[in-house]
């Protein structure tokens, strides 16, 4: 799925993210780990059908789990360069 602009996730963060010696995460992995699952989150919150919309406090601990996985990714790459 390529809808998301790629210029949104920085150079700088890409760079931070690449890994010497080991396989490096790609833009195109970023947004499908990470950008795609929060666009379809808001797509379904914007359902005309109020039965349609997410409850939000599911929305909301999606949106952290998505959060620490992107938190951890960085964490984990930065002890690794």
């Amino acid at each position: 799925m390529e809808v998301v602009d790629l210029s949104m996730i920085s150079e700088e963060e890409m760079g931070e993210l690449s890994i010497k010696g080991r396989s490096q995460i790609t833009a195109a992995s970023m947004v499908e780990e990470f950008i795609v699952p929060v666009m379809k989150m808001g797509l379904l919150c914007s359902a005309t059908s109020r039965s349609e919309r997410m409850i939000m406090t599911l929305v909301v601990n999606k949106l952290i789990d998505i959060k620490q996985s992107f938190l951890e990714l960085k964490s984990n790459n930065k002890r690794r360069i």
